[in-house]
């Protein structure tokens, strides 16, 4: 399983585009430009969007950390990586969020809201209301560093003790938060408790388990995989669409929905890489899909701000769809290349030649090292 494994980054910008799709709908929708129920149906593309992303980021960690199991340093060296890379663009994103919020003339939040939004802790703006952080969409990223902190004491053991302690705990997580929030119960979760312990978290352990596979069948490839994964997400919401579901669902109705996300990731993950200019393009969006993520409604909003008061705009308010999808992603990746990408490699160079200096430094001499004023 060799190179950028291209079909799961072509699969990151599906999914990030579906949440694009998603909230492109819920601004039409929320302006009567659409008849309420396509709200329902964006609501469902974003979730498989979010699915898959939570099914990604398991089969990854999977596959780009098995060495570092049961080895000095390794889990250090883990959650130093992840930090770097999810951290301090969630932070900036969370930011500008505070100062739109603050420049509409709402009253400022607690600063222990804002706090607990900046260290990814579970906490509503006000007691009683859905928990999200301060950038809306930073929810999912609040499960990814809950998932980072098990994946990071699973290594301290052996590879396949570690993955098994993984899929355990999030098993347990899951098995506890069902007596706190029946899993057959469709409303939200309203407290950290059944936050925590939301089944959304399974999405991982899939991923991990994809990841295992992989590598026990590393020799498979197909040859049409990404195909095989968008007529998956397909069906998904075709289903959705076709049986006139709608949200609050329970787990066991989004079940069925979640698996066919999970089977869509396990396609691109036995994908066979295709050198070409399309893949190429696929993988850069791909590798943007964080950016666009993080910043694709601050865009939306000034799109559809101006967007909404050409004339004629409700005779082709499909058209605006299309554009959101696009100028989401352009932005995301001006984003990506100009912000994100030296701003992730300048941290991940500070952090490695700390890593350096502190194992070439004598034993006696590393609790006093500080970083030079240079790096």
């Amino acid at each position: 399983m060799k190179g950028k494994l291209e079909a799961i980054q072509a699969l990151r910008f599906i999914a990030a585009t579906a949440v694009v799709v998603d909230h492109a709908l819920s601004q039409l929708v929320s302006r009567a430009f659409l008849p309420p129920r396509w709200e329902q149906y964006g609501w469902h593309c974003g979730q498989a969007g979010v699915w898959a992303f939570f099914a990604i980021s398991g089969f990854i960690m999977i596959h780009a950390e098995r060495e570092n199991f049961g080895r000095g340093g390794g889990a250090k060296a883990f959650i130093a990586k992840r930090l770097v890379r999810i951290a301090p663009m969630y932070w900036l994103a969370s930011l500008v969020a505070l100062a739109a919020l603050l420049s509409t003339g709402h009253a400022p939040p607690t600063v222990s809201y804002v706090a607990a939004s900046l260290l990814f802790l579970p906490s509503p703006a006000q007691p009683g209301e859905l928990i999200r952080p301060l950038l809306g969409q930073g929810w999912t990223l609040i499960y990814e560093m809950m998932f980072y902190c098990i994946f990071f004491c699973a290594m301290f053991l052996t590879f396949y003790r570690g993955a098994v302690s993984i899929l355990a705990a999030l098993g347990a997580l899951v098995l506890a938060g069902s007596v706190i929030k029946p899993l057959a119960a469709a409303y939200d979760p309203f407290t950290v408790a059944a936050f925590v312990t939301d089944p959304i978290i399974l999405l991982f352990g899939a991923g991990c388990v994809i990841g295992l596979v992989r590598r026990r069948l590393d020799r498979i490839e197909l040859s049409h995989g990404l195909m095989a994964a968008l007529i998956l997400l397909g069906a998904a919401v075709s289903l959705f669409v076709a049986g006139r579901f709608g949200y609050p669902m329970n787990f066991y109705a989004r079940a069925p929905f979640m698996l066919l996300a999970t089977a869509a990731v396990a396609m691109c993950a036995f994908a066979k890489d295709r050198s070409s200019p399309s893949s190429r393009i696929m993988s850069l969006l791909g590798d943007a899909s964080y950016s666009v993520y993080l910043f694709h409604l601050f865009f939306l909003n000034a799109l559809f701000f101006a967007a909404s008061r050409l004339p004629g705009f409700s005779r082709a308010a499909w058209l605006y769809v299309i554009a959101a999808v696009a100028a989401a992603n352009a932005a995301g990746l001006v984003i990506h290349v100009f912000v994100e990408k030296p701003l992730t490699a300048r941290l991940r160079d500070l952090v490695a030649g700390r890593r350096r200096q502190t194992r070439s430094a004598p034993a006696d001499m590393r609790p006093a090292l500080r970083p030079s004023p240079e790096t």
